[in-house]
């Protein structure tokens, strides 16, 4: 509409111009909603490439860290100061690095994840069931946890491990870390979103498309197709 209303001149078709204006008005508020959407699942992304690129950084710096400490307990056993099997428990108890650096990114990420997290309050109205609807499990327990109707030490171990899918995860969160769940639980929600588990009731693009379908009000005639509506198909 606003490529029609270019294309008009200033001093032509009046009246047309003032309703293409409103209705162009009235498509921003409606799409307004779907930009907002659409900008968190872009910084989201940003925020994922962001740690992407020093994640091996970071992991090969904690490898080295590892090494250290392992001189030092072989140094230890060898003079004595720790024994052979209290060494190899805690060889053995050790968090994988690749877990340790994901929470190492994650926390030096926490405030651009807190502005997402704040924005997807402000849109969801704190994730109010006026505004979005919840079509998987796993987003359930998300959004339950985000608005505060679950606590982390209520959850099963079953549903801890579909949020982290990591176990050495699971234990980190365990032990308290409650900026790392926020960071995890907000990087989810919108993963739920961007996938349709999570949709919203006033938009356009992040709505549930098939309760919309059904609502359509269809004929029991209209439901057959018949042969020249197949061929018109085919042709278009």
């Amino acid at each position: 509409m606003r490529s029609l209303l270019a294309s008009i001149k200033s001093d032509v078709g009046i009246a047309v111009q003032v309703r293409l204006i409103f209705e162009i008005q009235v498509c921003f508020f409606v799409d307004f909603l779907d930009f907002l959407i659409e900008q968190l699942i872009l910084n989201k992304g940003r925020i994922y490439r962001l740690m992407s690129d020093k994640r091996a950084k970071v992991e090969n710096r904690l490898r080295k860290e590892r090494l250290s400490e392992v001189g030092a307990d072989i140094s230890d056993l060898f003079h004595g100061y720790i024994e052979k099997e209290r060494l190899f428990n805690r060889f053995t108890s050790q968090t994988s690095i690749e877990t340790l650096a994901r929470v190492v990114l994650l926390k030096s990420h926490k405030n651009a994840y807190s502005k997402l997290l704040n924005i997807l309050r402000s849109l969801t109205a704190n994730f109010s069931e006026d505004v979005i609807e919840v079509y998987h499990d796993t987003a359930e327990v998300t959004i339950g946890l985000l608005r505060g109707d679950k606590t982390w030490n209520s959850l099963d171990v079953k549903q801890k491990q579909s949020i982290l899918r990591d176990e050495d995860l699971v234990g980190i969160i365990d032990e308290g870390n409650s900026e790392v769940l926020s960071c995890i639980l907000t990087n989810r929600a919108i993963n739920h979103i961007k996938s349709g588990k999570i949709t919203f009731k006033s938009s356009q693009q992040f709505r549930n498309m098939g309760a919309l379908i059904e609502s359509l009000p269809i004929s029991e005639e209209e439901y057959t197709i018949s042969s020249g509506m197949l061929n018109d198909m085919l042709e278009k």
